[in-house]
């Protein structure tokens, strides 16, 4: 899995979330839980922040939605002119992703599992 970007700053924090966005605390709460091991992947979770916040409101009518795009869009400039990859690439973020995610459930999900069923 490819770990190169590095990014220049703590991706935004999930408390200035709009509460009318609640996915997008999630997404941005994966970022930071993630962003010094796997750097990438937060910075591809913030990337889609934004997108997910447009399938919420896409007029931006509810209040603080604006600023909240705002922000995440100049993380992601901000993010970009510094990393080594920039933008999405779908060629390898998404056997990156594929691999994060299938390594984070055998590590995790499969590990909590089989403790679950030792208890019972």
């Amino acid at each position: 899995m490819s770990t190169k970007t590095t990014m220049t700053c703590l991706p935004p924090d999930s408390e200035m979330v709009p509460s009318s966005h609640a996915k997008c605390t999630s997404i941005l709460r994966v970022a930071h839980h993630f962003h010094i091991s796997h750097p990438r992947i937060a910075y591809l979770c913030v990337h889609g922040a934004p997108e997910e916040s447009k399938k919420i409101d896409p007029l931006s009518l509810t209040r603080g939605v604006r600023q909240f795009r705002f922000s995440l869009e100049r993380w992601i400039e901000k993010n970009d002119e510094t990393s080594e990859q920039g933008r999405f690439q779908p060629n390898t973020d998404v056997p990156d992703l594929q691999s994060f995610c299938l390594d984070y459930y055998q590590k995790t999900i499969v590990a909590m599992i089989k403790i679950t069923s030792k208890r019972n």
